[in-house]
């Protein structure tokens, strides 16, 4: 593993792919500002973001550590740093007197629709054409999902497609048309 430090993230990535530390290192520092400014949570250290280039397995943001995991299969890209990334800021605005892990009282009550809604409105995590196409037909269509079926899209083998696209629309248009404050 190599090291790849920035003003806000240390990038701790495969030496094999020496690239792809510095490409999620810069889209991170672009991203930072909005994420940031938009949750309105700042980090009092860098970010810590482990990569790697031979798992497949989920990335995900670890509330307890404060810290991010991408599994890129050495072809990484902003969109899943950002969607980590998102998911890791709103974490913060969940801290109590437990630090970090004060977040574990208030994740369970949030549905998975919503939390990955909400990392989708600031990267398109599955691919932009993968999305546009499954919104697409859900407008044309008019196959939205009820309220409650949006549950049931993250408990099916094909909810990283439709459930990631259907509820990153979802919030997007609630973001649009209430604001965040609202939302």
């Amino acid at each position: 593993y190599s090291e790849t430090k920035s003003a806000h993230f240390t990038v701790y990535h495969d030496r094999r792919v020496p690239k792809e530390g510095e490409l999620t290192s810069n889209a991170l520092e672009a991203a930072r500002p909005l994420v940031e400014r938009w949750f309105g949570v700042s980090r009092k250290g860098p970010l810590p973001v482990v990569m790697s280039a031979v798992t497949e397995n989920a990335s995900f943001a670890d509330f307890m550590t404060d810290a991010i995991e991408l599994q890129t299969m050495g072809q990484g890209t902003k969109d899943l740093a950002w969607h980590e990334y998102t998911h890791s800021t709103m974490y913060r605005t969940l801290d109590n007197i437990l630090g970090p892990a004060g977040s574990i009282i208030y994740l369970p009550w949030m549905p998975a629709w919503f939390l990955e809604g909400l990392a989708e409105t600031t990267s398109v995590s599955v691919g932009s054409d993968v999305t546009a196409g499954i919104e697409r037909y859900q407008a044309l269509t008019g196959d939205w999902p009820t309220y409650d079926r949006l549950h049931s899209l993250y408990s099916k083998a094909g909810f990283f497609e439709r459930g990631y696209s259907t509820s990153g629309a979802l919030v997007s248009y609630l973001l649009r048309r209430g604001g965040p404050n609202k939302l």
